[in-house]
């Protein structure tokens, strides 16, 4: 319960942490996924007609169905469509497709999605119906359509699922049946706490490389980001080294010591020593992890039973139709208002990308992949796979990820060829020195405290004569190579310069 002190007294002293993860580039570098182009038959592209972005490091967990961090996210949306639209004041937009005008501060704009969802609530109960725009292509002008839709909710609904949208929180009608296999939910749920209680060593091997690890990696990051912020000078002055704060909080050995150990080998010893025991993990941070280590027992129970082929009674979900070629409704057995959020705020991902075709058969309870073992599409299917976004992944380079338009975007022919988002952990100065080099383009700022508002102040200022350097709302441009006008106006918290990405416009090349 170390943490939870730490955090009462912390309170008292008003603060705010935050944790920073690591980048997917140190195992993708130089990782080429070149494809033939989405315009068929291949475009040339020169070096010079790439614009270079600064955007920032990204997570290491990074994939459409994990991105909470706001520059995972930009990233993902760039290459796979959202599901649901919102307006400039980050408002659910339901006709994306129909009726996609809003006002905005006295002002009509137009921002379409690639959906219209209608909600139909009655006696306590709510059915969603999503009916996907005509001429959403990816690949080789491949249409999406209702089998893709079908694909993204049973891979949302998996027990095997570990993403950071909230899909699978809504309680839609046949769901646990589907989930346990079984109309008898109470006897089958009886099986797997038998089955955790005693767990088998797969299973224990899943629960620590799933949870144990993984909490006590993220529990690093957060002693780590203590160090910068003033409030917590009690306990950093105490313990200077990070490693040695979190082995105060989170070692189960009173007698462990750091000593001249590696921030590595810390974090591998306290690990090994909760081994697989979550439970102890969730009395010292003070957060349960019962649901996620039921989950993880019901996908291990299915994998030795064979994925649960030989006790499955429910093979699809009750709630969830085909209403046209286009079109699925989804019925939940609760009426709340947050429940389309969490059902709809979803990264479209096409079913002939990251499942396998052969596999999608419904009738028999296939939906493009094997109940429960899904993690290849979790973890690997991104890189090489093709969304509906306004571009492509087309390689990992050691400075960030170069995109390749998407000649069939719904939204039209980008205007740029090919996007280098650069993600390296870069100070503002760096960037701005990078950018007067000619090496940027674009510099997103996101949020920016007072020094580096004072910075930038004093920077815009200097040299005036060279005009290389103008600021728009949350972002610099390169005035000699970006097209001004082509850029994004009245730009909002919810609704920003990423919205518009595929609209920019460059100086020096077609």
């Amino acid at each position: 319960m170390r943490r939870i002190y730490l955090l009462v007294l912390a309170l008292a002293l008003a603060f705010t942490a935050c944790g920073q993860g690591d980048s997917l580039k140190e195992k993708a570098a130089g990782t080429s996924v070149a494809r033939q182009s989405a315009e068929g038959g291949g475009e040339a592209v020169t070096g010079e007609e790439v614009l270079k972005i600064y955007l920032g490091e990204v997570g290491k967990e990074l994939s459409p169905f994990s991105c909470e961090e706001e520059k995972d996210r930009i990233l993902m949306e760039l290459l796979y469509s959202p599901l649901l639209a919102r307006d400039r004041s980050g408002e659910p937009l339901l006709q994306g497709v129909s009726e996609p005008v809003t006002e905005w501060k006295g002002k009509m704009y137009s921002t379409p999605g690639i959906a219209d969802i209608t909600v139909k609530r009655e006696k306590g109960k709510a059915t969603y119906t999503i009916a996907l725009r005509k001429g959403l292509y990816y690949g080789e002008k491949e249409e999406l359509n209702a089998k893709d839709l079908l694909f993204n909710y049973y891979l949302r609904f998996d027990p095997g699922y570990r993403g950071s949208d909230k899909t699978n929180q809504v309680p839609v009608a046949g769901l646990e049946e589907y989930l346990y296999g079984t109309r008898k939910v109470a006897e089958r749920k009886k099986q797997l706490r038998a089955f955790l209680a005693s767990p088998s060593k797969s299973l224990k091997s899943r629960l620590r490389q799933e949870i144990v690890e993984p909490v006590l990696e993220q529990e690093l990051e957060w002693v780590e980001s203590l160090y910068q912020d003033k409030s917590y000078r009690y306990f950093t002055k105490r313990y200077r080294k990070p490693v040695q704060l979190f082995a105060y909080f989170y070692s189960l050995k009173p007698d462990y010591k750091v000593g001249t150990r590696s921030k590595k080998q810390v974090l591998k010893d306290i690990q090994q020593q909760y081994s697989w025991n979550y439970r102890k993990l969730a009395q010292v941070t003070g957060n349960s992890y019962d649901d996620l280590a039921q989950r993880i027992a019901l996908g291990q129970w299915m994998e030795e039973k064979g994925n649960g082929r030989k006790d499955r009674s429910v093979t699809s979900i009750e709630g969830i139709s085909v209403v046209d070629d286009h079109t699925i409704s989804i019925q939940a057995e609760r009426n709340q208002k947050g429940d389309l959020e969490k059902l709809c705020d979803i990264l479209l991902v096409p079913m002939e990308s990251f499942g396998d075709p052969g596999l999608y058969q419904p009738e028999n309870g296939k939906y493009g992949f094997l109940q429960g073992d899904i993690a290849p599409i979790l973890q690997e299917a991104w890189v090489s796979g093709r969304g509906s976004g306004a571009y492509y992944l087309k390689e990992i380079k050691e400075e960030g990820y170069l995109l390749h338009r998407n000649g069939y975007y719904w939204k039209g022919k980008p205007e740029t060829k090919e996007i280098l988002l650069e993600s390296r952990e870069w100070k503002l100065e760096e960037q701005i020195l990078s950018m007067e080099s000619d090496k940027l383009d674009i510099i997103w700022l996101g949020e920016t405290d007072s020094r580096q508002e004072s910075y930038l102040l004093k920077r815009l200022k200097q040299d005036p004569a060279s005009w290389k350097i103008a600021r728009r709302q949350e972002m610099l441009f390169h005035t000699k190579r970006v097209n001004a006008t082509s850029l994004p106006e009245n730009m909002t918290e919810h609704y920003s310069f990423w919205q518009e990405a595929e609209r920019v416009k460059p100086l020096l090349f077609p």
